[in-house]
């Protein structure tokens, strides 16, 4: 645990601002990389990243410790991230499985992986970023999530399957098979 995490844990130091201050400057740019990672758009990134502070500054004194500061943070942060996207498809009635056609899209691959991570199911997408971009054991997954250690590797497994088959036709035109 870090300084940040033991000083959010005192009894009524959540309160002070230069607590929440040490929180903003340690996790914003990990708030911002989820939330982009989720949301794919610098602005909706950084409307993420404002919401979660303000609710984590509003709940700082509920904070009870359960978990670690950082887990606590990332849940508000995929919670919403993902209530901005649900209320954009309620909005809209383009389906998010839709993958672009295997000619367009980013010519490199690390941007095309990144172009299909909204196309995968919810369930896959927060274990997909939050493992094989944030760099998460599943075992924090599952703290964030709310899920298994075991459900975690398997949603990893099948989002990993699913990006293969959506990389497929992509990766035949590329290497010309």
């Amino acid at each position: 645990m870090n300084g940040t995490e033991v000083a959010a844990q005192s009894p009524g130091s959540a309160r002070r601002t230069d607590d929440f201050e040490s929180i903003y400057v340690e996790y914003r740019a990990r708030v911002f990389s989820t939330a982009y990672r989720f949301m794919r758009n610098h602005q909706d990134a950084e409307d993420v990243t404002q919401d979660v502070f303000i609710k984590v500054h509003r709940k700082m004194a509920k904070f009870r410790g359960d978990s670690a500061l950082s887990t606590w943070i990332y849940r508000i942060t995929v919670n919403t991230a993902l209530d901005l996207l649900r209320r954009r498809k309620r909005r809209q009635a383009v389906s998010i499985d839709d993958v672009p056609e295997p000619s367009a899209g980013p010519s490199n691959l690390q941007g095309l992986i990144e172009s299909m991570i909204p196309s995968l199911p919810e369930g896959y997408r927060k274990v997909f970023v939050l493992h094989d971009i944030q760099g998460l054991k599943h075992s924090e997954i599952g703290e964030i999530l709310g899920i298994t250690e075991g459900a975690s590797k398997s949603q990893l497994h099948r989002a990993r399957a699913a990006m293969r088959r959506k990389l497929a036709p992509y990766l035949k035109n590329r290497l010309g098979m």
